[in-house]
């Protein structure tokens, strides 16, 4: 029973000292740890938006229709922009940013 105390606090003995030689780098795991939970501990909401699954629009002015909606009738027909339209939507925003 002797023997079996000894060992027990040789091992613990070996665990303190092994804590003790590398505290610093424990404390700096422990403190990357909480920071870590800080910043990014919520960063997703537990709560889902169901308006997440619109799509926005974006209004250009159209020079025969007034506000026009960009992506038309293919966002309610979950339809593909072609080319043609993509490029007009293109130049439509990239004019809507020039200066004159």
């Amino acid at each position: 029973a002797a023997t079996m105390t000894s060992q027990t606090t040789d091992i613990l003995d070996q665990v303190w000292t092994f804590v003790m030689a590398t505290r610093a780098e424990l404390f700096l795991f422990c403190a990357a740890v909480a920071a870590y939970m800080l910043l990014f501990g919520n960063a997703s909401p537990k709560t889902k938006n169901k308006g997440l699954n619109k799509a926005k629009r974006i209004k250009v002015m159209d020079d025969d229709e007034g506000l026009k909606d960009d992506l038309g009738d293919s966002v309610k027909t979950n339809q593909s922009l072609t080319v043609e339209e993509a490029k007009q939507i293109s130049q439509s925003f990239a004019s809507a940013f020039e200066s004159d």
